[in-house]
């Protein structure tokens, strides 16, 4: 995904969130509430430098990770700079 892309889907989720705050959108009617029992969280704003080991030290530090996926360009396998990990608990 271009750097323009990601800037355009940002924006974006940032305008959506904020019609929801101006229009008194409560969490259940949020879209918020459709990933409400999702397992994963995102991260992302990473050192393309990192891998999965440096950020499983990073976040390790929160509690148990059972699952990390760090997002890699499909051509070059080098980091996308972001990804999506799950707790144990």
């Amino acid at each position: 995904m271009s750097n323009n892309k990601k800037m355009h889907t940002t924006v974006a989720i940032n305008k959506r969130n904020e019609t929801e705050l101006k229009h008194g959108v409560t969490i259940d009617a949020s879209w918020h509430q459709d990933y409400s029992d999702s397992a994963y969280i995102f991260f992302g704003n990473l050192n393309f430098q990192m891998n999965e080991g440096d950020v499983a030290v990073v976040f390790s530090q929160f509690g148990e990770i059972a699952d990390l996926r760090l997002m890699r360009d499909k051509k070059t396998g080098d980091s996308r700079g972001f990804g999506f990990l799950a707790y144990e608990d």
